[in-house]
C-alpha cells in the first residue's frame, strides 16, 4: 500500500510482510531541510529521514535514520521488504557485550 504523509513531504509503503517504511523530508525531520523552517515548499531534499515500523505495532522498535541519501533509502526499502513478518528488530542486531552504554 502507498500513502502520502499529512505534510505532503514524504510517503509510506506498507509491504505484504506487514512492515512499513516511512520516508520524510519536512523541516521537522532529520534531513537536509531541518534548518529551513521558514522556507517553503519542501518538494525536494538531498537527504531524508526514514523509519521502519514493525507489523506488530511495537513503537519501542521503530528504527529511525536521519540524513539518508536516495541510495541509502533504496537499500533500506529493499531490506525491510524482505524481512519476515515476525522478525523482531532485537534479533537483527548483534548483542552488546560488557556493560550497558
Amino acid at each position: 500500500m502507498f500513502s502520502c504523509s499529512d505534510t505532503g513531504n514524504g510517503f509510506h509503503l506498507v509491504f505484504e510482510n506487514g512492515w512499513t517504511i516511512s520516508v520524510q523530508w519536512h523541516w521537522m525531520n532529520y534531513c537536509g531541510n531541518r534548518d529551513f523552517k521558514d522556507v517553503k515548499p519542501f518538494n525536494e531534499c538531498k537527504t531524508a529521514e526514514t523509519a521502519a515500523l514493525p507489523p506488530y505495532k511495537d513503537t519501542t522498535w521503530v528504527e529511525v535514520n536521519g540524513w539518508q541519501t536516495a541510495d541509502e533509502v533504496a537499500k533500506l526499502i529493499n531490506e525491510v521488504q524482505h524481512r519476515t513478518r515476525y522478525s523482531h528488530p532485537e534479533d537483527m542486531y548483534p548483542k552488546r557485550q560488557g556493560k550497558a552504554l
